[in-house]
């Protein structure tokens, strides 16, 4: 979708969504003559995902997957579930994004009920190696790079020292949980909004758009323009498909576009 000559491309991920986009960038900068798009690709932008942190977690995910209920009766009873076990905090986000991750099947008994569209546990092999490698190549990438954390700070210390060197931007957001798209958009659109900002990247497009998916469809969204401090069509603003290996589509990540002047 964007690999004309005249679009600028900056590559964001989600959780393992950011695992998958730091080893893209990473492996395009290192095959230069293979991927003619390197050129193209100005800046990466990383939410809520350290390698140190993931990898530590992982003995923990065979409870937390084995602990969520195998369906649901109605789209309401599961959007209920996900709000009450903190798997998301804002109510709004959650009626959008929960009913993605559920297919209606009928059960032994025939009854109708909901069920999770993917089976987490089928993927554990692949789990540590989603994560493995994840701070070499963030840090590997010879672009602009901001990592945006939940709630604490929490990298590594691969992460610090280079955080401490100036080699990437780091924002930590407060009150929100994982899912910081979900949780707060507003939030996280500024966040990006000031990365893009900083670094003027916004000085190369006279016509700023994201280009994300939601429910499979493509959303373009405006970004601020450049001698203004207002978003434009904030409220419209939705990351909240980037990097779910659960949703129905190919939407594992989003790719930022902004047209050249």
């Amino acid at each position: 979708m964007c690999i004309r000559d005249s679009i600028s491309i900056i590559l964001v991920g989600h959780s393992m969504g950011g695992s998958i986009a730091s080893k893209t960038v990473q492996k395009i900068f290192e095959e230069k003559e293979k991927y003619k798009v390197h050129s193209q690709i100005k800046a990466l932008f990383v939410i809520d995902v350290v390698e140190g942190v993931a990898l530590e977690a992982l003995p923990l995910m065979d409870n937390i997957v084995h602990q969520k209920p195998k369906s649901f009766k109605n789209l309401e009873a599961a959007i209920k579930w996900n709000i009450s076990s903190g798997g998301v905090k804002n109510p709004n986000s959650a009626r959008v994004s929960t009913p993605a991750t559920l297919v209606e099947k009928v059960d032994k008994k025939g009854v109708k009920v909901f069920m999770w569209r993917t089976d987490l546990m089928k993927t554990k092999d692949f789990w540590e190696g989603w994560f493995k490698g994840l701070s070499k190549s963030f840090l590997s990438v010879p672009l602009p790079k901001q990592l945006v954390l939940a709630g604490s700070d929490r990298m590594d210390k691969e992460l610090t020292i280079a955080q401490m060197q100036g080699k990437f931007k780091v924002e930590v957001l407060s009150d929100v949980g994982h899912v910081i798209q979900e949780d707060s958009p507003k939030k996280l659109a500024k966040s990006f909004s000031d990365f893009v900002t900083t670094f003027k990247i916004h000085e190369l497009a006279d016509h700023q758009d994201i280009i994300t998916s939601v429910s499979g469809k493509m959303v373009v969204i405006g970004l601020p323009h450049q001698n203004s401090s207002k978003f434009s069509h904030i409220d419209h603003l939705s990351l909240i498909h980037i990097s779910e290996p659960t949703r129905p589509l190919y939407i594992s990540y989003a790719v930022f576009c902004l047209k050249k002047k």
